[in-house]
């Protein structure tokens, strides 16, 4: 063996020391990381009792950064870090942030069809008024169990019969479909009721699951990967999920008065939704505009907030909620209310 290669298995080996060594460092670094995370989790301390319980195997400058390193990076959603000031040294703790926990549990669990809290003594803080909530029977259940079946193995359904429609999906006097073929992709909740997102004969349709009767899976596949991108690409052209009047797109501007805007501003309705507040008006106005088509969800949301909007474009829209207003005027004179669509025409 000559020098140079003597040389360069030297050179290897240094390598393999070093690197060994910077792994060590690393996982005792780890190591002690985790360690002053569990101590941190339990009580309140400071550096020194830190330095104390570490067995003084790294400085108190280490630990300031080590506690440095936690806060920022080791934290999970759910906790606080607690910083006490005392007149001799702080001390730090990390806190489980129970709100946190309670709102995640409440969000997971509402379209379940209830909340269970984690902690029985607080059931009396965090309720819901169950507004505009599904009330689930057993059709319901069976129903959603098959598809969910349906979808998770990438199979066709079948299903004999979709009636009312609350999506208004069907231009039929009978307001029912009957013998439908559908690729089942995706179940949608929405304003407390659940939603199949499916196509049919490559049309996008959204079905209330509780209109839907004798659902059976077919040994028929299909590739659910590739239809998840159409779904997102159709729900972005609705306001909610009801069907659109055509298959236009339009840029919708709605003018809200100050107080309304404001709060409209806080909530999300659309994916392309912005807003603009009209400085040189008086009354600080917003402006909210938003792209997609018009369906009998946007009128209704429209008319939700009364007087204290009105539309600018298009004149579609206008036409459609002029066209209503005169409707619900006609009722004032009538025995009866008559059930009308305008949408489906």
């Amino acid at each position: 063996m000559n020098n140079a290669n003597i040389l360069q298995r030297k050179c290897s080996f240094a390598k393999i020391h070093l690197l060994g060594r910077l792994m060590s460092y690393i996982m005792k670094q780890l190591e002690r990381l985790k360690t002053i995370y569990n101590l941190l989790n339990q009580e309140k301390l400071t550096k020194d009792v830190l330095f104390e319980k570490l067995n003084k195997s790294v400085s108190t400058r280490q630990i300031t950064r080590d506690l440095k390193d936690i806060r920022e990076l080791y934290l999970r959603a759910d906790e606080e870090w607690i910083v006490n000031t005392d007149k001799k040294a702080h001390s730090y703790h990390i806190k489980k942030n129970e709100s946190f926990i309670l709102f995640e549990q409440y969000r997971q669990s509402v379209q379940n069809g209830g909340f269970v809290s984690v902690n029985p003594q607080i059931d009396d803080i965090l309720d819901k008024t169950n507004f505009y909530e599904l009330k689930k029977n057993e059709s319901f259940q069976e129903n959603f169990e098959i598809l969910y079946r349906a979808i998770s193995s990438e199979t066709k359904i079948f299903v004999s019969k979709i009636k009312y429609y609350a999506t208004a999906e069907t231009d039929k006097a009978e307001l029912q479909d009957e013998d439908l073929e559908l690729i089942p992709v995706k179940i949608m909740y929405h304003r407390g009721d659940f939603y199949l997102c499916s196509f049919y004969k490559n049309t996008f349709r959204t079905d209330k699951i509780g209109q839907m009767t004798g659902i059976k899976i077919l040994e028929k596949k299909f590739n659910r990967a590739k239809q998840l991108q159409k779904v997102s690409t159709e729900l972005e052209k609705r306001f909610g999920i009801t069907k659109n009047i055509n298959k236009e797109v339009y840029e919708i501007k709605l003018q809200f008065s100050s107080a309304t805007g404001t709060f409209v501003k806080e909530f999300r309705w659309h994916p392309t939704q912005n807003f603009e507040t009209l400085e040189k008006s008086t009354t600080k106005d917003v402006v909210m505009t938003l792209y997609c088509g018009i369906n009998r969800e946007l009128v209704g949301w429209v008319f939700q907030w009364m007087s204290n909007v009105k539309i600018i474009s298009p004149p579609e829209l206008v036409a459609l909620y002029d066209e209503m207003l005169e409707e619900m005027r006609k009722n004032k004179n009538k025995d009866y209310v008559p059930s009308t669509n305008i949408f489906n025409k």
